[in-house]
């Protein structure tokens, strides 16, 4: 399991070093790297999170596994936003504090989650990892905002963007399709658009964290103790507490393998967005998506290796 992980992990690293390198010679630049984000925002992951649930044969166990990890990854996030608040509880600067509890909380586990998840645990992983997505996004436009929108009054939490988002709109529309699978069948050359859609993610998303990494100094982001210490507590610390949590609970292999790698992974690409949007700490938060990508390729490995030894027991 471990080794399947550390191709992946790999090949992921070499998509996103040509993106640094497209990024360094000026093939990337800021404005196609927004335009390829918007693509991938818009098209992409929607497409990955319909066609990762319609794809999935239908069965009523399945099914309620997938509204169960709704409710698994709503109590995954709020452990981690308990997590993230004790570990800022002593930062000083406001809004350094604000993003890096931000950055705890949410992974990428849309870009590179799905993928992932895809490659370890095949189809159903895929089917899990879209309707983990729903408990992402619920979660994002709302304690996220909070999070983001304290001390600020342009910042404010919407009911409405908890709904009505490129993710967890098309994972409504995903599990509205597969609860009507077994009366309504997609002809084979749509599902199989939606596949080719939805593959544009891995690629793409990897070529925009590369060309993210490269508009940043290197040796900014290895000689900052802060940023490893965050690292390391992102990466490793709070995946292990996952697991041993899975395995006390006696959660199954699927699950544990499932829930920590949705720990395992990288800071979700978006805190950048956010960060320039709002202007909250974006060059930070470049530097904390930035260095969780880098140091993933070796974490991610590695606590899969933990996760195969733990459930062994």
């Amino acid at each position: 399991m471990a080794t399947v992980v550390f191709k992946m992990m790999l090949t992921l690293f070499l998509l996103c070093a040509v993106g640094f390198i497209c990024r360094k010679t000026g093939l990337i630049d800021n404005t196609f790297s927004k335009k390829l984000s918007k693509l991938i925002i818009n098209v992409g992951q929607p497409f990955l999170i319909i066609s990762s649930v319609v794809n999935t044969e239908y069965s009523h166990d399945k099914l309620v596994l997938g509204l169960s990890i709704i409710g698994i990854g709503i109590l995954v996030h709020s452990a981690l936003a308990i997590a993230g608040a004790i570990y800022t509880s002593r930062m000083k600067n406001f809004n350094e504090a604000k993003m890096t509890a931000y950055t705890m909380i949410f992974a990428n586990c849309g870009f590179l989650g799905l993928p992932v998840v895809g490659a370890m645990l095949g189809k159903d992983g895929l089917f899990c990892g879209a309707f983990f997505q729903i408990s992402f996004n619920l979660f994002l436009w709302s304690y996220g905002m909070i999070l983001l929108g304290k001390g600020r009054d342009d910042i404010k939490l919407s009911p409405k963007k908890m709904i009505l988002n490129y993710g967890t709109t098309p994972c409504i529309i995903g599990v509205v399709l597969y609860i009507l699978k077994p009366y309504i069948a997609l002809p084979g050359f749509v599902a199989d658009s939606f596949t080719f859609l939805g593959n544009l993610c891995t690629p793409i998303s990897q070529l925009i964290v590369g060309g993210l990494i490269a508009t940043r100094p290197l040796m900014q982001l290895f000689k900052s103790g802060k940023l490893y210490l965050f690292s390391f507590t992102k990466l490793l610390v709070l995946p292990c507490i996952a697991l041993i949590a899975c395995k006390l609970l006696g959660l199954g292999e699927f699950l544990t393998y499932f829930i920590t790698i949705m720990t395992a992974l990288p800071c979700a690409t978006n805190a950048t967005m956010f960060g320039e949007i709002y202007d909250i700490e974006p060059e930070y938060a470049a530097q904390l998506v930035g260095i969780t990508s880098i140091l993933s390729v070796v974490t991610i490995p590695l606590v899969m290796m933990a996760a195969g030894w733990l459930i062994s027991l």
